[in-house]
């Protein structure tokens, strides 16, 4: 028993004197953030020059000097992916924005792990038109480079701030929908819908709403809401929404059935229905219905049968029973 004790102490005083596991340490952010990454201006009559700042922080090891340029910017395709370069000439003289940035330095040094606070302003000149406009200040890395091997290439990090301009006093809004898309087939019901919003005015909008399937006897069965992201649609840009619907039941029996659109735009009260019919079987509920009605004929036919068994054995009862009668009289 002594023994045994002697043993049990000296394990556990091993494994107390053992090093402890280090932890590992946790990898450091590297490159540049910009803070905020997009900012909404609104430029009203006889204002001052509007301001707006954004905050560079170099997360690097090192001292950094960045350069920092305006360029203009719009809508990539329907998806809302956003491009800096390539736009169409006409596009970017109507709703580009970098011209009338001004921008409070157009180079910035920062200490490792450091911050600085950039300023711009814009402009308020008779060339920019009433609507929206908009651009970017695109931040990256200057100065030496760090060599790398032959074959490899070299990335410079940068960044950019997004920067929305509204100026009051000439602003069309207007927010279509074409059509409602959905996933939805003869054998299943849809489970998302795709609305692909266009804005017709000259100034960026929120699409908002709500998406409801409803039944063959109008009642909602399934419910989805519209934009709870808050993404914009540039001017004369389209841009595709995919909504979620939910559905209350997940039983849907076939028939028609109809899905109802009512959207607006942020500052809008009115809203705006659009309807789409679509029928469905759905596979698993029909071919239930299918099964039923077959048992149910073939039960009725068994009974039938039964049935015409049980009136010929009393037609032939009755029968025997007249027969009798005669004998008798």
């Amino acid at each position: 028993m002594k023994k045994r004790f002697f043993i049990l102490t000296m394990l556990i005083t091993l494994f107390a004197c053992l090093p402890a596991r280090a932890e590992s340490p946790k990898p450091k952010t590297g490159g540049i953030t910009i803070s905020p990454a997009s900012q909404e201006i609104i430029l009203k009559q006889g204002q001052k020059l509007p301001a707006g700042s954004f905050t560079i922080t170099n997360n690097n090891d090192r001292p950094e000097t960045f350069e920092l340029i305006t360029v203009d910017m719009g809508a990539l395709d329907d998806t809302g992916g956003l491009v800096f370069s390539g736009l169409p000439e006409d596009y970017q003289r109507k709703y580009g924005l970098a011209e009338w940035l001004e921008l409070s330095q157009k180079t910035v040094a920062i200490q490792p792990r450091g911050k600085e606070v950039v300023s711009f302003v814009v402009k308020d000149e008779a060339s920019l038109s009433p609507g929206g406009h908009y651009g970017a200040v695109v931040v990256r890395r200057v100065g030496a480079q760090t060599p790398v091997p032959d074959q490899r290439i070299a990335l410079s990090p940068q960044a950019a701030s997004l920067v929305f301009l509204r100026k009051v006093g000439g602003e069309i809004y207007g927010l279509s929908l074409p059509r409602i898309t959905s996933n939805h087939s003869i054998w299943h019901r849809p489970t998302k819908a795709s609305l692909p919003f266009k804005n017709d005015g000259n100034v960026h909008v929120v699409p908002r709403g709500v998406v409801r399937v409803k039944d063959m006897f109008g009642h909602e069965i399934a419910k989805g809401i519209i934009n709870p992201e808050s993404a914009l649609v540039l001017p004369e840009r389209s841009r595709t929404l995919s909504v979620p619907l939910n559905f209350q039941s997940k039983t849907i029996w076939p028939g028609r059935y109809t899905i109802t659109v009512e959207y607006r735009y942020d500052g809008q009260d009115k809203l705006t229905t659009i309807t789409q019919t679509f029928y469905t079987a759905n596979l698993r509920i029909l071919l239930l219905l299918i099964g039923s009605i077959v048992i149910l004929l073939y039960a009725g036919y068994k009974v039938r049968k039964k049935i015409w068994k049980a009136v010929g054995g009393i037609r032939a009862l009755m029968r025997n029973m007249r027969r009798l009668f005669k004998r008798r009289h």
